[in-house]
């Protein structure tokens, strides 16, 4: 067997790695054009379409589900058929959604058209990370992550940005005409550049048993549970953000679409900072647990600042300090939960990536519908991720205390 392996290895020859992460960062790229680009768009959306600025909001939530069932069956099929195939039919459906968005005359099209989005975007998302996995050993996959990492904190700011300019100067179709540019590069890339990374297909990874005992084998896991549920509260934060303040400071506050998407800076600056702060200091003196309790901590002091201002009078400077503060947790939260929660089950990456990527656009898509339900305000923002962050901290209080107990049984059961 260990022949067999060299002599693959042999056949194909590991890609650079700089060239490889590239590509990665290329299709993560696909995932946040397509989220967040059309964010500053939203309120001319609704004027366009004469519909309720709910309505609009929902095509954020359509876009989340369709990408989290989408991850579910692009894992096990990368497994089986390979990662380049599945990368490049996302691509094409990703394009086609696109398309769909651009011509719309209705915001049901519309809708339609982020569903197919999502559904093709689920392959870049998915995957982008996997081809990592399968070209690095576990070295090199941390260092790469965690330089992946701060990119993935400033891509979802530049998105709005772009965004914001685009409707500024040539209205909101633009963002769309944009994407179909962009994922024709990609598929260009993908197809001239990109090898096949996976080398050891299994040709029942889509059996119905396999997925079946995969999965609920990963859902069964607490703490991987809690993992994600962190996680999914931390990235929650942008997407509420996104989903409530286009109203609040471009419609309450007369703020242009331009203007609003170089806020989008702030959040990401907060963010990074929080990266930094855990590479510089808090790595080498706690341990992965610890940090993310220092994150969620955060979140809920940021939470805690959102109401209070909600409450006594909020301007827009106040609102993004706010904001600014739960994402400077959630720096701590995201990198740290994704790691900590993928390092579980190293015998079924595709399975747990798939799993991981559902549940955090599941999540997402939760809390994207909830913030496309309420009122667009500073006040529903605020509870919002209160609730959030506060059933942070408490599952991670008891994961401790959990922890503590079973250590203490462990020095108990050694006691002669």
């Amino acid at each position: 067997m260990e022949q067999v392996k060299i002599n693959t290895l042999q056949k194909h020859p590991p890609m650079p790695m700089l060239t490889l992460s590239a590509i990665a960062i290329l299709m993560a790229c696909g995932y946040f054009f397509a989220s967040d680009m059309y964010v500053p768009s939203m309120p001319d959306i609704a004027h366009y379409y004469h519909v309720d600025t709910s309505v609009v909001r929902m095509t954020i939530s359509f876009f989340l589900i369709s990408l989290a069932f989408s991850q579910l069956y692009y894992g096990p099929a990368s497994d089986k058929y390979g990662r380049k195939g599945m990368i490049i039919i996302g691509s094409v459906v990703y394009l086609i959604g696109s398309i769909v968005c651009y011509s719309s005359e209705s915001i049901q099209m519309l809708i339609l058209g982020r569903v197919i989005q999502g559904a093709g975007v689920g392959a870049l998302m998915s995957l982008s990370r996997t081809i990592i996995q399968d070209s690095a050993n576990k070295k090199q996959f941390l260092n790469v992550m965690a330089w992946l990492s701060i990119f993935f904190l400033v891509a979802p700011a530049m998105a709005p940005v772009i965004g914001g300019f685009l409707q500024t100067y040539f209205g909101w179709r633009s963002t769309f005409v944009f994407m179909i540019v962009f994922v024709l590069i990609l598929l260009a890339v993908i197809i001239t550049f990109l090898p096949e990374t996976n080398h050891y297909k299994n040709k029942d990874a889509l059996k119905i048993k396999v997925i079946a005992t995969n999965y609920l084998e990963i859902m069964k896991h607490g703490r991987f549970l809690m993992y994600c549920f962190v996680m999914v509260a931390a990235l929650s934060g942008i997407i509420v953000f996104y989903t409530i303040s286009p109203f609040i400071f471009i419609v309450d506050y007369h703020m242009s679409p331009s203007s609003y998407g170089l806020l989008s800076l702030g959040i990401v600056a907060s963010a990074l900072a929080g990266r930094i702060y855990m590479t510089l200091y808090a790595i080498k003196h706690y341990d992965a647990d610890k940090i993310l309790m220092i994150g969620v901590v955060f979140m809920f002091i940021g939470g805690i600042f959102m109401l209070g201002i909600s409450l006594l009078g909020e301007t827009p400077w106040l609102i993004m300090i706010g904001i600014c503060i739960y994402t400077f947790g959630g720096g701590l939260v995201t990198p740290t939960s994704a790691a900590q929660a993928l390092r579980l089950f190293p015998k079924i990456i595709g399975s747990v990536g798939a799993i991981y990527g559902f549940l955090q656009m599941g999540g997402l898509f939760l809390t994207s519908y909830i913030g496309a339900s309420v009122e667009a305000n500073s006040f529903s923002l605020a509870v919002i991720l209160l609730f959030l962050s506060s059933i942070s901290v408490v599952w991670m209080m008891l994961y401790f205390q959990q922890m503590k107990t079973k250590k203490t049984e462990q020095v108990l059961s050694q006691t002669p």
